[in-house]
Formats: C-alpha cells, sequence, structure tokens
C-alpha cells in the first residue's frame, strides 16, 4: 500500500480486479470450444480460474472495503494449519487453468495452428511465478523475462480468440 503514491492505488486496485476477471473471461472463450471429455478438463481449468478469481478479488481493495470479502483471518487460520502459501496467491490458479485447458486445446487443435498458445503461456506463467524471489539479483532478469512472455501470450490469446472466424449458423460444425 505504501509503495504506490496517492491516487494510483485507487487505480492500482482496479487492475488488480479486472486483470484476473479478463483472464477467466478469456478462459471461459477456450472452454466453449472444446468439446467431449476434454470439455470436462477444461472444466476443471474454469473452476481454477473461478478460484483465482475469488482470491484476486479478496486480495484488492475490494477485500479492504466489503467486510465481507475481508479473508485476512482465514489466511491466517489456513497458514497455521499449514496449507502452502503459494495457494493464496491468485497467480497460481489461472496458471494452472491456462495449462489444464491448453492441454486439451492443443489435443483437440481447436485453435488451429495456434492451439500451443494457451499451453505455452501457463508454462511462461509457472516460471514467471516460480522465478519471483524478490530481492534474488540473477533471478529478477529472468522474472521479468517471463512476466512479459505470459502477459504477451494472454494478449495473444486475446487477439486470437478475438480474429477467429466465426462459424455460420447453419453449418455449426465448420465444415464446408
Amino acid at each position: 500500500m505504501l509503495l504506490v503514491p496517492g491516487h494510483l492505488y485507487l487505480v492500482w486496485s482496479v487492475v488488480a480486479l479486472v486483470v484476473p476477471l479478463l483472464f477467466s473471461v478469456a478462459l471461459v472463450g477456450l472452454y466453449t470450444m472444446l468439446r467431449g471429455w476434454w470439455k470436462v478438463l477444461g472444466g476443471m481449468g474454469l473452476v481454477l480460474a473461478g478460484t483465482g478469481l475469488f482470491v484476486a478479488l479478496c486480495g484488492s481493495v475490494w477485500g479492504r472495503v466489503l467486510p465481507v470479502a475481508d479473508v485476512a483471518s482465514v489466511c491466517g487460520f489456513l497458514g497455521e494449519k499449514g496449507v502452502p502459501t503459494y495457494m493464496l496467491d491468485w497467480v497460481t490458479y489461472p496458471c494452472t487453468a491456462l495449462l489444464t485447458i491448453g492441454v486439451a486445446v492443443l489435443r483437440l487443435r481447436t485453435l488451429g495452428r495456434w492451439s500451443a498458445v494457451p499451453l505455452v503461456g501457463g508454462l511462461f506463467g509457472w516460471i514467471f511465478y516460480v522465478t519471483d524471489f524478490g530481492s534474488a539479483r540473477g533471478m529478477i532478469v529472468v522474472n521479468i523475462v517471463f512476466a512479459s512472455l505470459f502477459g504477451l501470450s494472454w494478449v495473444a490469446l486475446g487477439c486470437i480468440l478475438w480474429t477467429r472466424r466465426r462459424t455460420p449458423r447453419g453449418n455449426p460444425s465448420g465444415v464446408r
């Protein structure tokens, strides 16, 4: 809180809520393209994304504004019971969700030649998360590179989903 001056704190808090929400929207877009048993794997990814969105909501300014969303005491209790701290950070959830949905998308080839983007994006996210040591000099460069690649993979995924050719209503299978 003290590192973000004045009005930027409000902007930062809104961004801290909007980013996980947009991640979840992209994952829902990917989920709608899955079929068969792969939809079950994608559903597990959506549950993870929803969990991450909830954790992000509680950790943002809205958790401080709305007493119902304040989970500091719950986090303290879970920490005392041995729950790892990474389970209380929202970044791990969309990374894992992107990996699980990415496996299904890659297997079904639903994005054509771009089908590997979700899986690679999830891997970038995990490398970004694992290399975040805070003060380790050698790892900060790796962390910044993989954070950038993680963000760019979400941008690429959004562009792929946005520009994807729609199938006509009379031909839902897309076969011509």
